[in-house]
């Protein structure tokens, strides 16, 4: 017979084991139950999803038919639903809905022609059986995918918003395209885009190889601004659109940069070589329309004053070279009868000037009284204007202020006027159409950041 002592300790291990085992089976169902209720279409869905549309309602839906096609072919809803299109090729490509399903609700029909399946607490439907293939779970999930964990983790449950590989963005065809693309997305591979409601939109990028951000310049936005850029250093970005345009997009802009710069500036100045070194920090570039309907050119930055003041230097005198000092002078004789036309050598039709304002400002100005053109330049201290419109340059010194919150770049077009006389140089991403503009938008401003490894870019509506 076992004697007490020992049965005591036998019942005991017993027991041990039971609450270890009802402890253990409670822990996989809590696990199971908590997995069911937080799983989501980025658990199941293939790392090589090319776009996912979360929480997208009708508006949305309609709103990038444009840019993605295939969003045309989906039965309509009148709930929120995550949409997934894997492009197999260029031609053929995957679409699984998913919506949530309430516990204990019956499984919704499936649109005509979709198949449906139940995962979890999920209702997935597909165009075709065979669609199902691409949620096999022994492949890495999209939630496990690098780019796309960093974006996600920036949104609410609830927040509609769309990620996809940039391959996916409609193709850049014309040089206005090309550009912008190369300027926006820089090698970024994936990219999150916000929706705004009436307000914009945000597009959050990451693999992009932006320059570090700092303070900037503020736009120069006044009635007839018809574009203004201010970046934190424009040698960067020149130096990273030359390594992400194609070479022939990049000839072109070369050849835009030269021939802008002689035609203002004259043949003595170089775009690289003088223009750029100007431009080393922060600085603005402006493009307005003056109140006579010329199109003038605004440049504000800041610098050693020892850099700018011959750059400046060399500005004038190369401008004031390509001027003529010629003067025709006519003759009548015997009461009109005869005339005689005299071409002469007159330096007095170029006028030079310097003048000092009551804030401290030096402005120095050269200036044809034959062709009514000039250029004009402002120095206080590190800070310099440069604009071919004496208004503008005036204008322009009573807001020159520098803003405190670090960017990469800001801006704001005027898009009335573009599209009106110069539609030929916006790209397709602004125009009327483009899901990322609210709808009659006019005027926009855009920003762009960096916060940690991702950049984002702000677009909205200018007041």
């Amino acid at each position: 017979m076992l004697k007490r002592p020992l049965l005591h300790s036998i019942g005991i291990v017993l027991l041990s084991i039971a609450v270890g085992a009802g402890l253990f089976l409670l822990t996989i169902t809590t696990v199971s139950i908590l997995k069911s209720k937080v799983l989501t279409a980025a658990d199941i869905l293939p790392a090589s999803t090319s776009i996912l549309f979360t929480q997208a309602d009708s508006t949305l839906e309609k709103r990038f038919a444009e840019w993605f096609p295939e969003l045309q072919s989906l039965p309509v809803s009148d709930q929120r639903r995550t949409i997934a299109i894997i492009r197999i090729n260029e031609k053929q490509y995957a679409i699984l809905l998913f919506s949530r399903r309430k516990a204990g609700a019956a499984v919704e029909e499936s649109a005509q022609g979709w198949q449906q399946r139940t995962i979890g607490p999920l209702t997935v439907s597909a165009s075709s059986p065979d669609t199902f293939r691409f949620l096999d779970t022994s492949q890495p999930s999209l939630r496990s995918a690098p780019d796309f964990a960093p974006l996600a983790g920036r949104r609410l449950p609830s927040e509609p918003w769309i990620y996809l590989d940039t391959k996916n963005l409609p193709p850049s065809e014309t040089f206005p395209d090309l550009l912008l693309s190369a300027f926006v997305l820089n090698g970024a591979t994936h990219a999150a885009i916000i929706p705004q409601g009436n307000s914009g939109s945000t597009m959050e990028l990451t693999g992009s190889a932006m320059p570090t951000a700092s303070a900037i310049l503020p736009i120069y936005d006044s009635p007839g601004t018809l574009g203004s850029f201010s970046s934190a250093s424009f040698p960067s970005l020149w130096s990273s659109l030359s390594v992400a345009l194609p070479s022939q997009s990049r000839t072109i802009l070369q050849t835009l940069m030269l021939t802008t710069t002689i035609s203002n500036l004259g043949k003595n100045v170089s775009f690289d070589q003088h223009v750029l070194p100007l431009l080393r920090n922060t600085a603005s570039f402006s493009l307005v329309r003056n109140s006579s309907g010329t199109l003038a050119l605004l440049l504000r930055g800041t610098g050693n004053a020892a850099e700018i003041t011959p750059l400046l230097d060399r500005f004038h005198a190369s401008f004031r070279g390509n001027l003529t000092t010629a003067r025709i002078i006519t003759r009548s004789f015997d009461n009109g009868r005869f005339s005689q036309m005299n071409l002469r050598d007159d330096a007095t039709v170029i006028e030079e000037g310097n003048s000092t304002t009551k804030e401290g400002w030096t402005i120095r100005s050269t200036l044809s009284g034959n062709e009514g053109t000039g250029l004009f330049s402002a120095t206080k201290g590190p800070a310099f204007l440069l604009s071919t419109d004496e208004t503008t340059l005036l204008s322009a010194l009573r807001n020159n202020e520098i803003f405190v919150e670090p960017m990469m770049a800001r801006g704001m077009l005027s898009l009335m006027a573009l599209r009106r006389d110069h539609s030929s140089a916006l790209p397709s991403l602004l125009s009327p159409s483009s899901p990322l503009l609210p709808e009659g938008t006019e005027r926009m401003e855009w920003s762009m950041k960096k916060q940690g490894k991702i950049v984002v870019i702000t677009i909205s509506r200018n007041r």
